[in-house]
């Protein structure tokens, strides 16, 4: 496999997964705590669905940062 077909596929699983991780957080996890008219009660009442939500963000976050760094020597050559 060249080095640049490993990059791709690379590039596309870590951008796949900030895709789902921060789809996941959003709508699944914080959604229903902040439509609720008393969020921040709600909030303290699921604590693990937030806590599950703040490391989904970290995932995205990792992953985001993992995309630009594997895509900027293939960038950086054009």
């Amino acid at each position: 496999m060249s080095s640049n077909k490993k990059t791709a596929k690379i590039v596309g699983v870590l951008f796949i997964l900030a895709a789902v991780s921060s789809m996941i957080a959003a709508f699944i996890l914080y959604k229903p705590i902040l439509n609720d008219p008393d969020y921040l009660i709600q909030g303290s009442k699921h604590a693990n669905q937030v806590i599950l939500g703040a490391l989904l963000e970290l995932i995205l976050v990792v992953s985001a940062v993992g995309t630009a760094t594997t895509m900027f020597p293939v960038i950086k050559k054009v």
